[in-house]
């Protein structure tokens, strides 16, 4: 039987999951909807692709921190949530 492998990376991190048939359908949608957006609070899509060996791969923008860590700056200064 064969496996379908998601591989989700984020720089230093590189993790690895089987998935369902129902799964890579709902990633398809997701990677054809995150094409089309441009907004400063949405990291950017890179590329949806899948290697010769059947492995997955939806490659996303570095956004260089957190959302959470971006709130607690904010809440530092006193500037609200966003």
């Amino acid at each position: 039987m064969h496996k379908t492998i998601l591989v989700l990376s984020v720089p230093g991190i590189c993790v690895k999951y089987c998935i369902s048939i129902n799964d890579i359908c709902r990633l398809i949608e997701e990677a054809a909807i995150l094409r089309q957006l441009c907004h400063k609070n949405i990291v950017g899509f890179r590329s949806f692709t899948r290697s010769a060996d059947g492995t997955i791969c939806l490659a996303m923008e570095d956004g260089g921190r957190s959302l959470m860590s971006s709130i607690e700056d904010r809440l530092e200064k006193g500037l609200g949530m966003l």
